[in-house]
């Protein structure tokens, strides 16, 4: 049988092996991915509809 070659995490300096086959990460830094990941969801959405509002309100304006 065809032995595989355990797969190990992503991030620089870390050697430890994934929990999944599929998985990029080691436990540890997926929670952090994870974390990083929500955050950035809850500051985005705000910062894509403010960005909208702005450029309807600029071509909005224009039609004059």
């Amino acid at each position: 049988m065809r032995e595989s070659k355990p797969k190990k995490c992503m991030m620089p300096s870390c050697d430890k092996e994934t929990f999944d086959k599929k998985a990029f990460f080691c436990r540890e830094h997926t929670r952090v991915f994870e974390s990083f990941m929500s955050t950035a969801k809850k500051v985005a959405v705000p910062v894509a509809a403010s960005a909208a509002l702005f450029v309807a309100k600029v071509i909005g304006g224009k039609k004059k």
